[in-house]
């Protein structure tokens, strides 16, 4: 019994380490029901920061804070009484510091914060920028903030305060990204849709809003989506015409600082697919980039759709991803991570039509492979409103006991599965009144092994944890 019971406790701790380091699968739980995550940053201690929004009841800005594995090393909701607070970028700093912005109810805000998410300065740009909503943001290398908006764009200096700002012509006219090509100019991509026709152009600028030069593109048929800058060229991914039941086009073109089209490729996918917010370019010869297809707009049936390809337009990978807790996963940006391993971030949507999603994030290595023994394992305690607790003894000969907390009466299931995500067993399941709980757990039908319970509150998983049975 000592043997096996230090064994399993070496191979416990191997799984932990391992998993700690591998990739994996996550979704974490938020309250009350809608948390929609944008963008992803990269920070310098190695962690990760998802930012997005939650509706509690009004909109916040919502942060969460993982580590390479995944754990979460703190979850935070910020915002004002009154205003609505949606994040939709980051950018992270040298010191751990990081810069959030998005839009309000009449504008767009811009926010500093410390590493522990707390605010040090915050800007609210109501007028001239009210009703606008800033979707994307760049850090000038002398200092200061562009923020992009689909018909704006403006520049702030190091502390927030608005420089300069314009706008598009109109309905006509879009903006769809910007890049800085150098410590002394930026480039923005736009669209231009007149007599029923898109025009695409390129427009180069000083950071005192001067234009350098501007050129059509075009002979680039269809419309821009996504815009890098990478290796002294652009890089562009569009869509072909309006996607069919059966069949969507995409491009992705390569063009020197000068915007002259190195390489234009056209791709054909055989299923209705719609583009949200992910390409990046792996180096000059690799790209990435997600779609999502569905079958009458059902979240089980709808898959995420990784591919990477190569400047020719030939798929070199691909990974379809559809969640094994039968909800849509689509993403909003990925970041290169670890020994080329990749992190894409986004949302989880049990069902269309209403407002379940969650924050979700996968780590995949560089062939798009990923493991989702983990996609149950988050410790997101939403609010400590509830709490599962770790079961005792444990590791255990025949039966254990499993504790929750609840800080409000609502309907629960505890449940346990194996490493792989199967079902093994319901063990309390109801509406259950405030308070703490207790269950024995017996598994003395099964093998000597590790086990996962994990407890849902109204249908959302909140927390899981590990157990070690000796039989």
């Amino acid at each position: 019994m000592q043997k096996i019971l230090t064994v399993l406790l070496i191979f416990f701790s191997f799984t932990f380490v391992a998993f700690s380091q591998t990739t994996w699968e996550r979704i974490y739980p938020g309250y009350p029901e809608e948390d929609v995550s944008n963008f992803s940053c990269l920070q310098p201690d190695g962690n990760i920061i998802l930012v997005g929004y939650v509706v509690d009841p009004s909109t916040k800005a919502k942060l969460i804070k993982i580590k390479p594995n995944g754990d979460t090393i703190w979850s935070k909701i910020i915002g004002f009484s009154g205003e609505r607070y949606q994040a939709n970028y980051i950018l992270s700093n040298n010191d751990g510091s990081f810069i959030i912005t998005g839009s309000m109810l009449n504008g767009v805000f811009l926010m500093k914060l410390d590493s522990s998410a707390n605010i040090i300065w915050n800007k609210i740009y109501n007028s001239p920028l009210n009703g606008r909503s800033a979707v994307e943001m760049l850090q000038i290398p002398t200092g200061g903030y562009l923020l992009r908006g689909t018909n704006f764009l403006a520049k702030t200096d190091s502390i927030g305060n608005l420089i300069w700002h314009f706008f598009s012509s109109g309905f006509n006219e879009s903006f769809q990204g910007i890049c800085i090509t150098n410590p002394n100019s930026f480039t923005l991509l736009g669209i231009n849709y007149l007599s029923n026709q898109t025009g695409n152009y390129l427009i180069k600028y000083d950071f005192d809003h001067n234009v350098i030069w501007q050129k059509n593109i075009d002979s680039l048929i269809g419309r821009p989506l996504q815009f890098k800058f990478k290796n002294s060229n652009f890089h562009i991914l569009g869509l072909n015409g309006s996607p069919t039941l059966d069949s969507t086009k995409f491009y992705i073109a390569k063009l020197d600082s000068q915007s002259n089209i190195i390489s234009n490729s056209q791709m054909k996918f055989n299923e209705q697919e719609y583009a949200k917010g992910v390409f990046h370019v792996i180096n000059n010869e690799k790209y990435v980039f997600s779609t999502w297809h569905s079958t009458s707009m059902i979240a089980e049936t709808t898959k995420a759709v990784i591919r990477i390809i190569n400047p020719q337009g030939t798929v070199l990978n691909s990974k379809e991803i559809l969640s094994p807790l039968t909800g849509s996963n689509i993403f909003s940006n990925v970041i290169e991570i670890g020994n080329k391993d990749l992190l894409f971030t986004g949302s989880y949507q049990k069902q269309f039509g209403t407002h379940n999603t969650e924050f979700y994030a996968i780590r995949t290595d560089s062939n798009l492979f990923f493991k989702t023994t983990n996609v149950l394992n988050h410790n997101v305690n939403v609010a400590n409103d509830f709490i599962l607790f770790q079961n005792y003894p444990n590791p255990f000969n025949p039966k254990t006991k499993i504790a929750y907390k609840l800080k409000k009466s609502v309907n629960i299931e505890l449940i346990v599965y194996d490493l792989n995500g199967k079902f093994i067993k319901l063990l309390d399941s109801g509406f259950k009144q405030s308070g703490q709980h207790e269950v024995i757990l017996s598994l003395e039908d099964l093998s000597t092994g590790v086990y996962l319970y994990s407890l849902s509150v109204e249908g959302k998983i909140i927390s899981n944890k590990k157990l070690i049975f000796i039989k």
